[in-house]
């Protein structure tokens, strides 16, 4: 079996090139922290944007100190000179990442495909599915108070 090297720096020169051209790249995601939306191994497409373009619920590629980071954009923040700022969270993390600079966004994860399936990760129905699954750990809690019940029962 060949031994696969990987180099984060040379993966995210050849994303940055190719989006900045126009066109679209795919790979396989690694790691746990996009979780249920994107699991480990799962193939992404990534589409060239432009920062105005980009909304709250997008899952951007961006460049970051550990390489390359596939995160969902949890608010976006205008900084002192115009250009924007993204706060990136995984679906599967409390908390959020360092803010990203407009320049260190390579592009947009439209499609995640596991298993033989497409799934689409943008537009209004895949948004309208993560708020959906957002709030079920608020509805859950609510519940939960309503009913009398300080834990949940398996």
């Amino acid at each position: 079996m060949p031994v696969v090297h990987r180099d984060a720096a040379m993966f995210l020169d050849a994303c940055e090139r190719l989006l900045a051209d126009g066109c679209a790249v795919r790979f396989r995601a690694e790691g746990t922290s996009m979780l249920p939306t994107v699991a480990d191994g799962e193939l992404l497409l990534v589409a060239p944007v432009r920062v105005e373009d980009i909304g709250r619920g997008d899952i951007l590629l961006c460049r970051c100190p550990a390489g390359a980071l596939a995160h969902r954009v949890a608010d976006i923040s205008t900084i002192p000179g115009g250009s924007r700022e993204f706060l990136l969270r995984g679906d599967g993390k409390l908390g959020c990442d360092a803010p990203v600079a407009a320049a260190d966004v390579l592009g947009r994860v439209m499609a995640a495909s596991g298993s033989g399936r497409l799934r689409r990760l943008q537009g209004p129905i895949a948004r309208l599915r993560w708020r959906l699954r957002a709030a079920v750990p608020a509805v859950r809690r609510t519940l939960l108070t309503l009913s009398g019940r300080t834990t949940a029962v398996p």
